[in-house]
């Protein structure tokens, strides 16, 4: 079993804002230029009212547009103050954890007097991303330090512009000299498995994403580096290591999960990887009359909404710290540390576990 390709095609409010940029970058929308209200803009684009909506949100975070009470919607004069630095920021923001994460960024980056030209890469394939004509304009005149959410697409941007600092914020080992600011995935696992070992569980499972490599369907770097962090505290404890079950994606997830939360083999614990596929545990193991702590013990390896919503035991992976760490290599840039240390360095952030009533 497998996880399935994620979505390769852009969703209607992506097409709509990489529209709109095109527009700003060409100069067919001009700073102070009035657009159209959301509704007529829907209605252009052939888009419902609140997908026309929150591509405008994104452009307004981006700081291309400009909101003005009772007034409408504007192009922000793009102009950068005098002392001012302007990065790179190249993000998925189709979900919790990378929107929340972006906004604790961007006011670290505010506090230090710093710009950002932003791309939302939606959860896109390389590809589609590379497609992006928000990617385009970035990467015609690209700002000297960018940060990035994918180490796969840090290290094309390096291959095309090798002397821009990256600093990319996912933990899969990068080949190039880049910088890495990461949760520390080891700390992850030892986190969730201790809590589990202390309740008195022996035998753990963790569900994480398997990918293919090389024609191999094998767990991916988080997936074995969570494995890791829990078979350390489990070899401690002289229990058996821990089992890892694949999460598929597409239209039999949920078949899958529940074939899987059905089966007398499976562990009475569970580490999740993904904060979205426990919450979708968490609700399929209550349509099987599952009671959770009691027939199942779940921990999320991230912390959302969701993990509220579900009362999950969940893994807040350090995401102000992460922040807080990117905004200290923007100051390294500024004053030329990092141009004195040519290999690449990991940052790691500490992990916190936020443990509710369920489990």
């Amino acid at each position: 079993m497998h996880s399935q390709s994620v979505v390769d095609k852009p969703p209607a409010s992506q097409y709509m804002l990489d529209d709109l940029l095109s527009q700003i970058h060409g100069g067919q929308l001009k700073a102070g230029d009035k657009l159209l209200a959301t509704a007529k803009l829907a209605e252009h684009y052939g888009v419902a009212t609140p997908t026309a909506h929150h591509a405008l949100t994104e452009l307004v975070k981006q700081g291309y547009l400009l909101r003005r009470a009772g007034a409408g919607t504007f192009v922000q004069e793009r102009s950068v103050p005098t002392g001012e630095q302007t990065i790179g920021l190249i993000m998925r923001c189709d979900g919790h954890i990378w929107a929340d994460f972006t906004d604790r960024l961007l006011r670290q980056l505010r506090q230090l007097n710093v710009a950002t030209r932003s791309v939302n890469t939606a959860g896109l394939e390389l590809e589609a991303v590379l497609a992006l004509p928000a990617f385009h304009h970035l990467m015609e005149d690209l700002p000297p330090t960018v940060i990035v959410h994918s180490t796969v697409l840090a290290e094309h941007i390096l291959a095309e512009s090798p002397r821009t600092r990256v600093i990319s914020l996912d933990p899969e080992p990068g080949c190039r000299p880049l910088d890495q600011v990461a949760p520390d995935l080891l700390a992850v696992g030892s986190l969730a498995a201790r809590h589990l070992i202390e309740r008195g569980h022996e035998r753990i499972d963790l569900a994480g994403i398997f990918r293919d490599f090389e024609g191999k369907y094998l767990p991916d770097f988080e997936a074995r580096q969570l494995a890791s962090g829990l078979n350390r505290e489990l070899r401690k404890a002289r229990l058996p290591l821990v089992q890892l079950v694949d999460i598929r994606a597409g239209d039999t997830a949920d078949d899958h999960l529940e074939d899987y939360l059905a089966s007398a083999d499976r562990a009475p614990a569970l580490v999740c990887s993904t904060s979205h596929r426990s919450a979708q545990i968490a609700r399929l193991a209550g349509k099987i009359g599952l009671s959770m702590p009691d027939d199942l013990a779940l921990v999320s390896g991230g912390e959302t909404p969701w993990s509220e919503a579900y009362e999950l035991t969940s893994i807040d992976r350090g995401y102000e710290s992460m922040a807080e760490l990117c905004a200290i290599l923007i100051q390294e840039s500024r004053s030329g540390i990092h141009e004195r240390v040519p290999h690449r360095r990991s940052y790691l952030a500490t992990p916190n576990l936020i443990q509710r009533q369920s489990t």
